[in-house]
This record gives structure tokens, sequence and C-alpha cells, in this order.
């Protein structure tokens, strides 16, 4: 399953929300925000974190993960 939460807007509240989900039901986090707080509690296995103008990773189907997106 893959999940997006994103928002042209900063301050919406997209981090605590993706946060919430992945950390409930156990998927993976994938980010482009410049300045994120993962780092300090996502085992890095579990996080993909990209610079802003680049595209995500392919990944296979059965991958599951959240998207937090600016």
């Amino acid at each position: 399953m893959k999940i997006t939460v994103y928002s042209t807007k900063g301050s919406a509240g997209k981090t605590p929300i993706a946060t919430n989900i992945a950390l409930d039901q156990g998927f993976m986090i994938g980010t482009n925000e410049p300045y994120h707080v993962y780092d300090s509690f996502i085992p890095a296995e579990q996080l993909i974190s990209i610079g802003l103008n680049e595209p995500f990773p392919i990944l296979p189907e059965s991958c599951n993960i959240v998207f937090d997106l600016a």
C-alpha cells in the first residue's frame, strides 16, 4: 500500500500525520522535505529521503510506504 500526505502549505501537519500512520502500521516513510525529524527515530532501512527535485526510486508493489511530500 502506498499513502501520500501532501500539501504545498508549510506547517499543515503533514509530518505528524505521515509519522503516525507509518509507525502505527509499520510502513516505511519516504520524504522530500529538506529538513525532517525522521533521522532521530525511524531506522535507516525504513526511511527514503531524497532531494526536492529528485524522483523517488521505483518501489515494488508489495512495499508499504507513506510519502511525506512538500
